[in-house]
């Protein structure tokens, strides 16, 4: 499934596309264009893995580096 919504530093959830059009805060907390290619890059078609993934997958990626902390 993908991401529907971005987290606001405040911890607010707010659309992708509401927040691309306009940010509800008073300001934005990242670039525009850096928020674009963020969400471009959860749009991505999932039918085939990508080499990094075929190395170690996302999860054990994520929980090995959460242990390191």
């Amino acid at each position: 499934m993908p991401a529907t919504k971005f987290i606001c530093p405040n911890g607010n959830k707010i659309k992708i596309s509401e927040c691309l059009k306009t940010c509800p805060n008073s300001q934005r907390c990242m670039f525009l264009p850096t928020l674009r290619a963020v969400a471009n890059s959860l749009d991505r078609k999932l039918s085939e893995p990508t080499v990094t993934e075929l190395i170690a997958g996302t999860r054990e990626t994520y929980y090995s580096d959460d242990k390191k902390s």
